[in-house]
């Protein structure tokens, strides 16, 4: 018996696989309706994967100020990150969370000054967690000191997020956002390890603040977890959610 050709092999088996396909749906009712979502579906992936890699050919010309080389791409570390966000971008619409994507390969270019392995899980953590989430980590990182739950609102609402009623549904796009889903992603963080809290004395605030439904949440979410009536609860990032953002938002050290 002949070697077998290892491409003509390949090849080989993805046409079975398309023949077997297509008989299995030509025998099943409705077959041809699933058949065309499937093509519908992966033409929709190889889109969004040619518009990605389009984006982030532009902002390599814009931000590399060196010639790039072979060597900047075909080396493990930046196939590996490639491959994972690549496996991510196919079924992400958010384009906040495309932007930082393309961060966390530039910097694999730039700089690449974490371990690869802490990359995989921060490309993870970007996939995994809603768009309101990841700004709700720059909302408690912003400030110079630890947050409270009402300056991250204001934050929120400069950014562009939508506060919605507690009856509505948090289902107007991915920037709108009830008091039970706000309570669910601030917790969901910390119990991932992205945020900690601490218990300090009361500062009261005249500044912008929430309209006096949500103040309501906030106040009865922090007098749940105080043991002092005279204080509240504050936010800061963990470490580790400090260097995630430092990898996808351009943050210096």
């Amino acid at each position: 018996m002949g070697k077998i050709d290892k491409n003509k092999a390949g090849e080989t088996a993805l046409y079975t696989v398309d023949v077997l396909q297509k008989m299995v749906l030509g025998f099943m009712p409705g077959g041809h309706l699933i058949e065309g979502f499937l093509n519908f579906r992966s033409g929709l992936k190889q889109n969004r994967l040619i518009s990605f890699f389009d984006s982030f050919k532009k902002v390599l010309d814009e931000n590399v100020g060196r010639e790039l080389k072979a060597e900047d791409f075909n080396n493990g570390d930046f196939i590996d990150v490639m491959d994972s966000i690549a496996s991510k971008i196919q079924t992400t619409k958010s384009e906040y969370k495309l932007e930082r994507f393309r961060n966390i390969l530039l910097k694999q270019i730039i700089e690449a000054s974490l371990e690869t392995e802490l990359i995989l899980k921060f490309i993870q953590a970007v996939d995994e967690l809603s768009t309101i989430q990841l700004l709700m980590l720059v909302a408690i990182d912003s400030g110079s000191r630890p947050t409270t739950l009402r300056e991250v609102h204001v934050r929120l609402e400069e950014v562009g997020v939508n506060f919605l009623n507690a009856s509505e549904e948090s289902s107007e796009g991915e920037m709108s956002i009830n008091s039970s889903d706000f309570i669910f992603y601030i917790r969901e963080l910390i119990n991932k390890g992205f945020v900690d809290e601490n218990e300090v004395d009361r500062v009261f605030q005249t500044n912008s603040s929430p309209p006096s439904e949500w103040l309501q949440v906030y106040k009865n979410l922090s007098e749940q977890r105080v043991n002092y009536s005279n204080t509240e609860i504050v936010y800061t990032v963990s470490k580790t959610a400090h260097k995630l953002l430092y990898y996808i938002e351009n943050y210096e050290g």
